[in-house]
């Protein structure tokens, strides 16, 4: 799924290119479909207007591909301005949640939150938004899911705050993340604060009785840049398999990704039609 918060419908044959890397290209644009209701969508569209609760529309993509896409094994989330280097995620357990936990900037503190959970925001008090008291928000939601007795792992008065511009789950956790989604939603809870304290809840809720200690969560730690910083280089862009933002003012940016891009897909071509060859 790759989300625009505004229409910029020039932008879409850019993020094509990453179609022959996934099941499904997945485009998340207000008024992207003028002809239809705000919220209408299916799967390769939707048109969610609120970024500030932008996981109502993963949780709503998620219960369509649980209904009627049985091949799809997960769903990748990011921001158009993202940069995601396909190939440079194969060897990676797509059983596990993805989550960037990266502080790679030129930004002072990044401009954006780090991935951490705690039960004092003044564990990381240079965050903006505790200003809008998003923790207590938080709080008092984990307290009504704890008295749904929906069997959740939730520590009451625990929250989380990451950066939610690039993140990966697997289809098993998807009844999970719907849940949540709805709950946290209706409290219009800001993404950077639900979503990393949905995954933690999902996260301490099923891990396995063999291995209670070790974490479903892979945090990336090699994404580049934060929610705001927009200095990234080509090298950058080249060098890290991940990151955010891509400023898509600066060709010889732009080039350096979608180039490498246009690389990968002709070289998966080729290889495809080598291995038919070899099978005549």
């Amino acid at each position: 799924m790759v989300r625009w918060n505004a229409k910029r419908m020039e932008r879409v044959p850019l993020i094509m290119k990453y179609k022959p890397f996934f099941h499904t290209v997945h485009i998340s644009m207000p008024e992207v479909m003028e002809d239809k209701p705000k919220t209408y969508h299916n799967l390769t569209h939707s048109q969610y207007d609120r970024h500030e609760t932008i996981y109502m529309q993963v949780a709503h993509t998620m219960k369509l591909i649980l209904d009627e896409q049985p091949d799809i094994e997960g769903l990748m989330y990011f921001h158009f301005d993202s940069w995601i280097d396909p190939m440079g995620w194969v060897d990676e357990n797509r059983q596990s949640i993805w989550y960037p936990t990266s502080h790679n900037t030129r930004q002072f503190e990044g401009d954006g939150p780090r991935y951490m959970c705690m039960n004092d925001w003044q564990k990381f008090p240079q965050w903006w938004g505790w200003y809008h008291k998003w923790n207590e928000k938080a709080v008092t939601v984990n307290g009504e899911i704890i008295r749904m007795n929906r069997g959740f792992d939730v520590v009451e008065d625990e929250f989380c705050v990451g950066w939610s511009d690039i993140y990966y789950i697997p289809r098993r956790f998807f009844a999970d993340f719907i849940f949540l989604s709805y709950v946290y939603g209706c409290a219009d809870l800001f993404h950077e604060v639900a979503i990393p304290t949905m995954l933690n809840i999902i996260d301490r809720s099923r891990r396995s009785e063999s291995a209670p200690f070790q974490s479903l969560i892979d945090r990336i730690g090699d994404c580049w840049g934060g929610c705001c910083d927009d200095s990234a280089t080509p090298h950058d862009v080249k060098w890290t398999r991940c990151g955010h933002r891509l400023d898509y003012l600066k060709q010889e940016v732009v080039d350096a990704h979608y180039g490498r891009l246009d690389e990968q897909t002709a070289w998966l071509g080729q290889n495809l039609r080598t291995t038919k060859s070899e099978r005549r």
